[in-house]
């Protein structure tokens, strides 16, 4: 074998750099106009990676780019504009224009080798059918079998709700046969303006009637055989009807959201109506169960009970995970009821007169709508996991399988007699069928252990005949302990173990506050931080013991992040109404600006040393800058598809580092604003789930939540070291860095679960941790910041502000 000379490899070299730009990404324009040809050129070739560009030229029509799949949809191509999508997969793509279906034109895309099959992304998807909607923008939302043959019904409700703003409603019902074939059905509104209308659920009696509700109408619709419609009108207009159920005697029960009622209409029409017991409790879904009692979720009471009608009266049960958000309910054979926490994240049955919860192998998953097949398996929707979920309720195994539409929002599902499981995909304008026999054939997607629940009712624990599944753990004490008064410390249980740092706590004003991620010292030395629950931001002041508060605008807007500005100003992420707001702590006021893409979920804030603001979009897959003198945003799409952005901190050269912390994304990424690039970094270990990251002269620091470990990513030699928080429960979460280069983590775990209930401190010179728990039981540990006279940190279930100083002698 001959040696290479340097010639020979300088040539390879260069031979190799001219085949990775001949096989590299290219992009493909294609020009429209409103004169033949219309589309420049008509066919194109192209390889999986490659962009194709629309440019309207007009000079005066409007194009809409999209194909009979709804793989490519542009919207409105206004003229002089321009729109592009990349292809992810190979394939043939005749597209045409939606405005004048006379233009028309097709793209090939190749794989490598020159084919254009297509294999899925997991080999599971083979299981998956997908059938497109043909009004666009429907948002279809639930879905039910009919009771007198194989066909499916759906509500196409539109939009106008969180996550949808800027999709219309709609007011329209679907028929899916066998054959894929779908006829829809209109409400007769004035003038046929579905916006004002807002189809949501629906259910069909034994006489083939559909009963559905609408939710900005308020009325109860029936939709007889023959097509046609009648609709009848609740008391309040505003009353926001949403879940829809039938009893034995043919009564259409039905929750009104924004009414704080549930009630029932006779097929003859009589109306009878019930408040529920606690003021504003936001009922959303209603269900009947074999022994005919109505059981119904409360998003706000944080509750789901029932109501007897023999007996006239409600029961109810608290949800023992704080903000769940109860939604969809199921029943099994052996009437048990189930249902699912879409903020919690988890599964729940309710056994007597307790609640246990199963947490979701997803973070951030939102589980939505429930069933039950004749298994007694379990099969719900993932609104932001893109997922169907099962859980085998014999096991506690919990399995989730990826739809084969990005982003496509499942929103209502069901099983029919056959034992196929439809969802409605309310992004992705389909309605979608899995077939569980076909599952069979695959491996499971995820090895995911069984599930250990947890017990909560008003006992200590389940009663002996309680059985969990296999692997069970004993029941857990209560996530919160009562609140301290303000400024004073709550004794220590006997056994708490003692650490060589004091701890004092100072309990929030307002009970369920639930401090969160950010803790932020102003110049005058005040204490700012975010009230997850409480939708507000507060400040402390540590010479007087007082807090100050300052409430939001808009309701139950979950500010998730927060950043304070050269001026003082604070710029907040409203995770759940999807905007930005800014703070002047001097007058109080409060401005906030809505964020253009729907469900863009605004997770985490920083401003770099120009003193620009920029956000992370953990729905959008992006990052945002927000200019103050337009009031716009601007986004950055992240380097990979699904990579969840969660947090970002600005170094002292201007680039933003954010974490992408999908399992499936799993790095860190240094973005450059004056060359708009990612630097992306890959974490060492897979899955890790990387949350926070703090940036120092020398190194970024990340926490690993899903692996229990500490990362150091060296900034001159672009190296990573790991150090592993030694605790097999440990999820750290925040990090900060004291005076004598110490990491400061914050153990509390992601939504639903609370970690190791600690902190850690790592110590870069001996490489050793230091662990200190928590006094109080799953209080969850968030926030932190060391500071000149000790660390502070918050405690989200035990609202709590909390300082830690070394112990004296």
């Amino acid at each position: 074998m001959s040696a290479s000379t340097p010639g020979s490899r300088q040539a390879l070299l260069v031979g190799l750099l001219f085949a990775f730009s001949a096989w590299g990404a290219q992009t493909h324009v294609i020009n429209l106009s409103d004169a033949p040809p219309y589309m420049t050129p008509l066919a194109v070739r192209a390889r999986v990676g490659d962009t194709l560009v629309f440019k309207n030229h007009g000079p005066e029509m409007v194009h809409s780019i999209t194909d009979e799949a709804l793989i490519l949809f542009s919207g409105d191509i206004a003229v002089g504009a321009e729109w592009s999508y990349t292809f992810k997969r190979a394939g043939e793509y005749p597209y045409l224009c939606f405005r004048h279906h006379f233009m028309r034109g097709s793209v090939t895309v190749e794989n490598a080798d020159g084919s254009t099959n297509f294999a899925p992304e997991y080999a599971y998807q083979s299981a998956f059918r997908e059938f497109v909607i043909p009004t666009l923008k429907a948002v279809p939302r639930m879905i039910i079998p009919s009771r007198v043959d194989d066909s499916m019904w759906f509500t196409e409700g539109g939009g106008d709700f969180y996550g949808f703003e800027n999709i219309p409603a709609n007011n329209k019902l679907g028929q899916l046969d066998d054959t894929g074939r779908i006829v829809e059905f209109a409400t007769p509104t004035p003038g046929g303006d579905g916006s004002t209308v807002g189809v949501d659920s629906l259910i069909m009696d034994d006489k083939g009637i559909i009963w559905f509700t609408e939710r900005l109408t308020n009325r109860i619709g029936r939709l007889d055989p023959r097509g046609g419609i009648r609709e009848i009108q609740l008391p309040n207009p505003k009353g926001g009807a949403l879940g829809v159920d039938l009893d034995k005697k043919g009564r259409i029960w039905f929750a009104e959201r924004h009414d704080n009622h549930i009630g029932y209409l006779t097929p003859d029409g009589k109306l009878t109506r019930m408040e529920l017991p606690a003021k504003d409790s936001e009922p959303r879904t209603v269900f009947v169960d074999r022994r005919q009692r109505v059981w119904y979720t409360a998003r706000t009471a944080n509750e789901i009970g029932y109501y007897e009608p023999g007996r006239k009266r409600f029961v109810r049960l608290k949800i023992p995970t704080e903000n769940a958000r109860p939604t969809g309910i199921a029943e099994t054979s052996d009437g048990t009821i189930w249902f699912v926490e879409m903020v919690g994240n988890k599964v729940a049955k309710v056994v007597g007169d307790q609640i246990v919860e199963y947490s979701l192998p997803t973070r951030f998953s939102a589980p939505f709508k429930i069933v039950a097949d004749a298994k007694d398996r379990l099969w719900f929707t993932q609104v932001f996991g893109n997922s169907i979920g099962m859980m085998d309720t014999r096991t506690g195994k919990i399995l989730e399988y990826k739809i084969p539409t990005p982003d496509s929002r499942p929103g209502g599902l069901t099983v029919d007699r056959k034992g196929r499981i439809w969802f409605t995909e309310q992004l992705g304008n389909k309605i979608g069928m899995l077939l569980p026999d076909e599952l069979a054939k695959y491996p499971d997607p995820v090895p995911v252990p069984i599930q250990r629940p947890a017990f909560a009712g008003p006992g200590n624990g389940p009663p002996p005949s309680v059985q969990g599944p296999p692997g069970a753990e004993p029941p857990r004490a209560p996530s919160a302990a009562p609140s301290a008064p303000t400024g004073q410390t709550p004794s220590a249980p006997p056994s708490a173990p003692q650490t060589r740092f004091q701890m004092r706590d100072f309990a929030l004003p307002q009970a369920g506050s639930g401090p969160g991620n950010e803790l932020i010292e102003d110049a005058r030395g005040l204490l700012w931080f975010n009230q997850i629950y409480g939708n507000r931001i507060a400040a402390f002041d540590r010479r007087t013991g007082r807090f100050q508060e300052f409430g939001l605008p808009s309701v139950a807007s979950m500010p998730s992040g927060m950043a304070m500005d050269r001026a003082g100003h604070f710029w907040i992420a409203q995770f759940r109404t999807n905007g930005l707001a800014r703070l002047d702590p001097r007058s109080g006021h409060v401005d906030e600006y809505p964020i253009p893409i729907d469900a863009a979920l605004p997770s985490s804030v920083a401003v770099d040393p120009s003193d620009q603001v920029w956000l992370t979009l953990l729905g959008a897959n992006s990052i945002a800058r927000f200019d103050r003198a337009t009031s716009r945003f601007e986004l950055f799409d992240m380097p990979r598809e699904g990579s969840s952005p969660l947090h970002l901190v600005a170094d002292r050269l201007g680039g933003l580092w954010i974490s992408a912390s999908e399992e499936s994304g799993n790095y860190v990424a240094r973005f450059e604003p004056g060359r708009r690039a990612f630097e992306v970094h890959d974490m060492p270990t897979p899955d890790c789930s990387p949350i926070g990251v703090l940036v120092d002269e020398h190194a970024l620091w990340v926490a690993e939540g899903g692996a229990g470990k500490l990362a150091r990513l060296d900034l001159s030699s672009r190296r990573w070291e790991e150090f592993t928080v030694p605790a097999s429960d440990a999820e750290p979460v925040r990090l900060s860095k004291d005076s004598e280069g110490r990491i400061w983590l914050t153990d509390g775990g992601g939504l639903g679960g609370v970690g190791g209930n600690r902190l850690a401190v790592f110590d870069p010179r001996t490489r050793a941790f230091e662990l200190i728990p928590m006094r109080t039981p799953g209080a969850k540990p968030r926030g932190i910041l060391a500071t000149a006279d000790g660390v502070w940190f918050t405690q989200q279930n035990a609202n709590l502000l909390s300082r830690l100083t070394p112990r004296g002698p």
